[in-house]
C-alpha cells in the first residue's frame, strides 16, 4: 500500500444536489434531504473531510441501470421528470412507502452512480474503503418495482457491476437496516457469488415489509442455496448485545469460511437507539464496533452505502463513527454486553438449524436425539402463514402512510431512548494519540538493537518510520512501566515490548519470563493507573498451565485467556485441566491432540474470546504472545503470520484500542519476524492479508464447545448452548418448495 493511500484510504462521497428530491404533500415524511445533510455536517465538525478522499459523484449510465432494472421501471421513473404535481400523487399511490417528485430520477441516477462509483475506487485500489452518504436509499427496489422510498438498488447494482466488469466470485453484503432488503435478496436468490446477510425487525411477519420470504427458511435456491441469509429479529428493542450476538455466532463464522474479495454494507441506521422506526436500540458507537469486525475480511474492502435512519441525531452519529471507524481510529468504549433476549437466541439457533449443513463453520451445537423436538427451532408453517404475508401488489396505496408507531407507549419509550441518546452523545469520550503503535527498542552491550533482525524486517516493509520508537524494551520494571505510561498517557494507542532471557532471569522458563513481564505491566497498570478491568489473552505456544499463572488472577479485574496448546494435557500433565476456574475468569482451551490451524484460532475469537471479553468490557488488554511454535509441525500449532494480525484487529476493538503486547524473542528467525511484522502492520492500521477459506477442525470445535459449554454458568455470552434438531437437506428442499414466493419466481 502506498503511502499516500495509507493517508487518506477511506473514499467519501457526498453530493448536495441529492437534497432535490422530497416529497411535496407530505412534510412529515421521514425521508427528507437532512438524512444526507446532517450526517455531512456530522463528519466536519469531526474534521473527517480533510481525512477522506473525495469520491466522484456520477449519474449511473442506463447501461449499468440495466444490470438489474427493466427498461420499463427506467422509464416510469424518468417520466416523473415532467409530471405535474397531480400526476406525480397518481404515480406515487401506485408504490408501496414511495413519493415521487420531478428530481426523483435525478437524485435515483446519482446515488446509483455513486454508489458504483465507490465500489469501482475500492476495487481499483484508489482508497481502501469508503462511506456514500447518498438518498434516495435502495435495498427494497427490485427489478420492476419501487418499494420503500427505494427506487434504484444501489448494493445489488453496484455488487452486479462488480460481477460482470471486474470479474468478481464472491462478494459479501451485509444489510443491517432495520428493515429486510428484500430487493437485494431476490436479485441474487440462486447466485452462489453473491452471500446476503440481513439483520432485520420481523415481528413474525407482522413489521413492514410483511413478507414471508423475510423469515429465516429462506435460505437461497439452486446453487444460491444457503447463500442467502436472514436473521430475522421477532420483538423491538434489540440492543447492542443482541448485534454482536448475531455477528459472533452467525455472521463472522460464514464470512471467514465464505472469504469475500469485497463486502458491500447497506448501512441502514434506523436500528439506531432513538429512530422512531426501527424501535431499536442499537448505540452510534457499535456501529463502529460493527465495522472493526468485518475489517479483516476482503482485505479491507468495504464499501458502505447509505440506507435508511430517521433520527437526524443518532443518524448523524452513527455515520461519523462509521467514517472514523473506515479511517482507522479506535473504537468508542461501549457498556458491557449481556445476555442476549431470548427471542433473538431463538432466531440464531433456527438460522443455524436450517444452515448447518451448508455451513460447517456452524457445528457448534448440539443435536436433539431421533424423536426430541424443540419449540424454539420448528420450521415455520408455510400454510398457516401464506395467507398473511404477500408480496405488496394492491392498485393504489394511501397518497399518506404513516411512517413509525404513534400509539403512547411508543410515543414514551420513544422519549426515554431520546434521552438515552441525548446523554450518550454528550458524554461520549473520543480517544485521540499521536502515534497509532510504540516499539520499545533496546540495544545489547554492544550497543546494537537486541532484535535486528526483527527491526530489518520491519524497515523492509515499511513499518518501522511510522512507529513510535523509544528505547527500554527488556523485561526490567522501569523499562515495562514506560511502555504502560506510552499507552495511557496517549503518546500511542498500542505498545509493543519484545522479551528474552537476559541477566537475572536467565534460569527462567521462557514462559516464566513472559510470565514476569506481563505481571509487571499488570501491577504498573493499577498502582499508576488504577486500571479496573484487564484482559490478557495468552497464545505463547507454551502449555498455560505455567507456575505464574496464579498472579493473573485476581478477583473479577482480570480476566485471563490462554489459547495455547500443550501435547500433554488430558494426558497425566501434572497441571490442572480444568479449562475454566476462578468463577470463569481463569479460562484455558485445551486444544485436543492434533494441528491448531488458522481456521481453529479465528473461530476460538468469535466464538469465545469476544463474546466474553465484549461481556467484560476490559480497560487494557495485554497480549502474552511467542512465535516459536508458528509453522513446526513437532509442537502440532500452526498459525500463519498473517492470522496473528487477523486477530489483534478483532481485539483492537476493545479497551479504548488500549493494547499492549509483550512478544517472547528467545531466538531469530525469518517466521518470527514475519510474524511480529504481520502484527505491528495491522497495528499500524494496514489492512489484514486475505487467510484464504476457513474453517474449524472437528478436534477445534469440540475443543471450543467443551470450553463454552464450562463458561455458561459463568458469563451471559455463552447462554445459547442449546440442542437443535437435525433436518436433513431434502426436508428443507420440501421445506422451501411450498414458499409461494419461490413457486412464482420459478
Amino acid at each position: 500500500m502506498s503511502a499516500e493511500l495509507k493517508r487518506r484510504r477511506t473514499g467519501l462521497a457526498y453530493n448536495e444536489k441529492l437534497t432535490k428530491h422530497f416529497s411535496l404533500w407530505n412534510p412529515d415524511f421521514t425521508e427528507i434531504p437532512k438524512r444526507i445533510e446532517k450526517p455531512y455536517e456530522r463528519c466536519q465538525q469531526y474534521k473527517l473531510l480533510e481525512r477522506c478522499e473525495p469520491v466522484q459523484s456520477r449519474n449511473a449510465t442506463e447501461e449499468e441501470m440495466e444490470l438489474l432494472h427493466s427498461k420499463n421501471h427506467i422509464q416510469i421513473l424518468k417520466s416523473s421528470i415532467t409530471m405535474t404535481e397531480e400526476e406525480l400523487k397518481e404515480l406515487s399511490q401506485k408504490s408501496d412507502y414511495i413519493y415521487f417528485h420531478n428530481d426523483s430520477y435525478a437524485s435515483a441516477c446519482l446515488a446509483l452512480g455513486t454508489s458504483i462509483q465507490l465500489v469501482d475506487d475500492i476495487i481499483h485500489q484508489k482508497v481502501l474503503n469508503g462511506f456514500a452518504i447518498i438518498r434516495p436509499p435502495g435495498h427494497h427496489a427490485s427489478r420492476d418495482q419501487f418499494n420503500g422510498y427505494c427506487y434504484f438498488n444501489n448494493a445489488a447494482v453496484a455488487a452486479q457491476n462488480a460481477l460482470t466488469k471486474h470479474q468478481m466470485k464472491r462478494i459479501l453484503i451485509v444489510d443491517w437496516d432495520v428493515h429486510h432488503g428484500q430487493g437485494i435478496q431476490r436479485f441474487f436468490y440462486d447466485d452462489p457469488r453473491v452471500l446476503y446477510f440481513s439483520i432485520h425487525r420481523y415481528e413474525h411477519g407482522h413489521e413492514w415489509p410483511n413478507l414471508r420470504e423475510s423469515d429465516y427458511d429462506y435460505i437461497g435456491r439452486g446453487e444460491g442455496q444457503g447463500y442467502n441469509i436472514n436473521v430475522p429479529l421477532n420483538v423491538c428493542g434489540c440492543t447492542n448485545s443482541d448485534y454482536l450476538f448475531i455477528f459472533f455466532n452467525i455472521l463472522l463464522p460464514i464470512a471467514y469460511q465464505f472469504d469475500p474479495e469485497l463486502i458491500i454494507v447497506s448501512a441502514g441506521f434506523d436500528c439506531a437507539l432513538g429512530c422512531p422506526e426501527g424501535e431499536m436500540e442499537v448505540t452510534p458507537a457499535c456501529f463502529a464496533h460493527f465495522i472493526n469486525l468485518l475489517s479483516p475480511l476482503a482485505g479491507g474492502k468495504l464499501a458502505l452505502l447509505l440506507e435508511g435512519g430517521y433520527n437526524l441525531d443518532s443518524l448523524s452519529e452513527s455515520v461519523a463513527l462509521s467514517v472514523k471507524a473506515l479511517l482507522g481510529d479506535v473504537c468508542p468504549v461501549i457498556h458491557p454486553t449481556n445476555k442476549p433476549k431470548d427471542s433473538v437466541i431463538e432466531s440464531v439457533l433456527n438460522v443455524i438449524k436450517v444452515l448447518r449443513l451448508k455451513w460447517s463453520c456452524l457445528q457448534y451445537q448440539p443435536l436433539l436425539n431421533p424423536g426430541q423436538s424443540s419449540i424454539k427451532t420448528l420450521l415455520p408453517s408455510v400454510s398457516n402463514l401464506n395467507s398473511i404475508f404477500q408480496s405488496p401488489n394492491e392498485e393504489n396505496y394511501p397518497l399518506i402512510q404513516e411512517c413509525f408507531n404513534t400509539s403512547p407507549d411508543a410515543e414514551e419509550k420513544f422519549g426515554e431512548n431520546i434521552a438515552r441518546l441525548n446523554t450518550i452523545i454528550q458524554t461520549m469520550k473520543l480517544r485521540k494519540t499521536n502515534y497509532k503503535l510504540a516499539i520499545a527498542c533496546n540495544e545489547n552491550q554492544s550497543g546494537r538493537p537486541k532484535h535486528e533482525d526483527i527491526y530489518d524486517k520491519l524497515k523492509q516493509y515499511g513499518l518501522w518510520n511510522p512507529c513510535y520508537m523509544f528505547l527500554g524494551g527488556n523485561s526490567s520494571e522501569r523499562e515495562l512501566t514506560n511502555i504502560v505510561d506510552r499507552v495511557f498517557k496517549d503518546e500511542a494507542q498500542s505498545a509493543i515490548t519484545l522479551v528474552s532471557k537476559s541477566g537475572e532471569h536467565e534460569e527462567s522458563s521462557i514462559t516464566d519470563i513472559n510470565s514476569i513481564s506481563i505481571f509487571t505491566i499488570v501491577k504498573c497498570c493499577k498502582q499508576q493507573y488504577n486500571t479496573n478491568r484487564i484482559l490478557i489473552v495468552d497464545w505463547t505456544g507454551e502449555s498455560s498451565c505455567c507456575k505464574s499463572k496464579e498472579w493473573f488472577v485476581d478477583k473479577e479485574s482480570i480476566l485471563y485467556i490462554s489459547l495455547n496448546w500443550s501435547k500433554d494435557v488430558g494426558q497425566g500433565a501434572s497441571c490442572s485441566s480444568k479449562t475454566v476456574e476462578k468463577n470463569g475468569f481463569n479460562i484455558n482451551i485445551h486444544w485436543k491432540t492434533g494441528d491448531i490451524e488458522n481456521g481453529d484460532l479465528i473461530a476460538a475469537f468469535y466464538q469465545l474470546v469476544l463474546p466474553v471479553a465484549y461481556e467484560f468490557s476490559p480497560d487494557l488488554v495485554i497480549i502474552s504472545a511467542s512465535f516459536n511454535q508458528v509453522n513446526k509441525k513437532e509442537v502440532e500449532y500452526s498459525p500463519s503470520a498473517p492470522c496473528f494480525g487477523h486477530v489483534l484487529q478483532l481485539l483492537r476493538g476493545l479497551a479504548d484500542g488500549r493494547l499492549i503486547m509483550a512478544i517472547q524473542c528467545d531466538s531469530n528467525s525469518e517466521i518470527i519476524s514475519e510474524c511480529v511484522a504481520s502484527c505491528v502492520s495491522v497495528l499500524l492500521d494496514n489492512p489484514c492479508t486475505k487467510l484464504g477459506t476457513l474453517v474449524p477442525s472437528q478436534r477445534g470445535i469440540e475443543s471450543i464447545c467443551q470450553t463454552a459449554d464450562e463458561l455458561k454458568p459463568y458469563w451471559n455470552s455463552m447462554n445459547y448452548r442449546e440442542a437443535i434438531p437435525e433436518i436433513d437437506v431434502e426436508t428443507i428442499k420440501d421445506h422451501l418448495k411450498q414458499h409461494k414466493y419461490l413457486q412464482m419466481n420459478e
